[in-house]
């Protein structure tokens, strides 16, 4: 299974401002790197808890369907879009019949009635494909509150750091944040 994102956030969870609040720069001379810099420390948040913090589209790709789904992000806003090659090759999208989110079970899954049928689908590579909207609104006032300051923590240490090796040693990310991010983590 492979995730891939089709439509990513319309903005992030800092603005530029609260950004150069945030690294004391009241000039806009690195605008543009801040702006880096607040998607690279958004990305990084999303990619070590497995959740989504602005609304955005994912799509999972399959090799095959199997009865139960794991979906390896969260939170999930609706499930879109579930389409499948046939037996000839020939895209199909999935009916709603049979197919539902289970929610209450962290991570979400997808699951097929045991009433329901499965079509017949291609052997091979990404014959599946399944579109969610993932994350927790459209903007930061749905993200829980350690969330932000990881992110904030990270566009300090980002702005600061601006290479991979500084002198003693390469930089990781900075325990803080971890501690911040670690209740998160969805575990899949």
């Amino acid at each position: 299974m492979r995730m891939l994102t089709v439509s990513p956030p319309a903005s992030e969870p800092l603005t530029l401002d609260e950004a150069k609040a945030v690294v004391r720069q009241d000039f806009s001379i690195e605008d543009g790197l801040l702006s880096s810099i607040i998607s690279s420390a958004r990305a990084r948040v999303e990619t070590f808890t497995r959740r989504r913090l602005i609304s955005q589209q994912v799509q999972l790709r399959l090799d095959g369907l199997p009865a139960s789904i794991t979906i390896p992000c969260d939170p999930i806003i609706s499930l879109g879009a579930v389409t499948y090659l046939d037996p000839d090759g020939v895209t199909q999208e999935m009916p709603d019949i049979g197919l539902r989110l289970v929610e209450s079970s962290l991570p979400a899954r997808l699951v097929w009635d045991r009433n329901s049928s499965l079509p017949d689908i291609m052997a091979g590579q990404d014959t599946v494909r399944i579109t969610l909207t993932v994350g927790y609104g459209a903007d930061a006032s749905a993200i829980p509150s350690d969330l932000l300051a990881a992110v904030r923590l990270l566009v300090a240490h980002y702005f600061v750091n601006r290479s991979a090796v500084i002198e003693g040693g390469a930089t990781e990310i900075p325990l803080g944040v971890q501690d911040l991010l670690l209740p998160h983590v969805l575990w899949v």
